[in-house]
């Protein structure tokens, strides 16, 4: 099984400081939507499920990301995760003069509409953001290979007796029985890692049915024999975060778990090839907002 996938940088300059007010990643990811929507759309007071060309429409594949509900991962749905994810490491109230935005974009088709993604940031750029309306420049893009994630599950692998450190980095939400959970255990998070994993083979990736069948069996055992038998320290927190939708005409709430999680046992590559898909893909909800973005050691 395999995922294609490419990461971009922007390199962003200000025409002077800039204060972020808001949390950086929303205000970058509503940006973009903002602009590529009037780069790509021809009805301007249409919604996107009710246009007949949503699935061909730049704008919609990157951030309505339609599918037929017979679809056989989704039944019923008629969307899926969004194959893009913005990030930049830069916190809420800080001021810059430059940052680095990194852009993950998630499938062969997806990677050709990067050119669209760098002009709705110029073309941002040039109008200003914040309330100000300060102009920025994208000084430099440099661009990753395009590279493929493979995943192979063998549960004939050997052990490796190590310590693995997990950083959240931002907010992680889970959602069980409907209800966000506040804490995190280990076996939640490789569950969440489980299911992203599946869904983006699925829609963006290279597969086989007998491999997914496969994955779905190794899953289990893998669960019950591995995940549990681990030293586990955790420190981990709630942060709320909050974002504007023009959409909906409302605030919104999208808060999740932050912190670190500290792992002492054996692990095969099975497992650790889970915690390295995480780091690149994120995990939970809202991902193409940055969330659920995490590193290992």
């Amino acid at each position: 099984m395999e995922l294609v996938y490419q990461k971009f940088k922007l390199h962003i300059e200000f025409e002077r400081e800039f204060k972020f007010n808001s949390y950086p990643i929303f205000m970058f990811r509503s940006i973009l939507g903002k602009e590529l929507r009037k780069l790509s759309c021809l009805f301007e007071n249409r919604e996107c499920k009710e246009c007949e060309l949503n699935e061909s429409c730049n704008y919609s594949l990157l951030f309505e990301t339609p599918v037929d509900k017979k679809n056989s991962f989704l039944s019923g749905r008629d969307s899926i995760s969004h194959p893009i994810i913005v990030y930049t490491d830069v916190k809420n109230r800080e001021s810059r003069r430059s940052l680095v935005l990194e852009i993950t974009m998630i499938g062969e088709g997806s990677i050709k509409l990067f050119p669209y993604i760098k002009l709705s940031f110029l073309k941002a750029g040039e109008i200003g953001i914040g309330k100000e309306r300060v102009k920025y420049n994208i000084t430099d893009v440099v661009s990753d290979e395009i590279l493929k994630f493979s995943f192979f599950p063998d549960s004939e692998d050997l052990l490796e007796r190590k310590k693995v450190f997990i950083n959240i980095k931002t907010p992680i939400r889970l959602k069980i029985k409907g209800k966000l959970l506040s804490d995190i255990t280990y076996l939640q998070l490789m569950q969440a890692i489980f299911r992203r994993l599946k869904l983006l083979i699925a829609f963006y990736g290279d597969y086989n049915e007998s491999e997914v069948e496969n994955f779905l069996t190794q899953r289990d055992s893998f669960i019950e024999e591995n995940i549990l038998d681990k030293n586990i320290d955790k420190t981990l927190h709630w942060l709320e975060l909050y974002r504007y939708s023009a959409h909906q005409k409302r605030k919104m709430k999208l808060g999740g778990v932050v912190g670190s999680i500290i792992l002492d046992g054996e692990f095969n590559s099975f497992e650790l090839s889970l915690l390295e898909f995480a780091s690149i893909f994120n995990l939970g909800k809202n991902i193409s907002f940055g969330l659920g973005n995490i590193s290992f050691i």
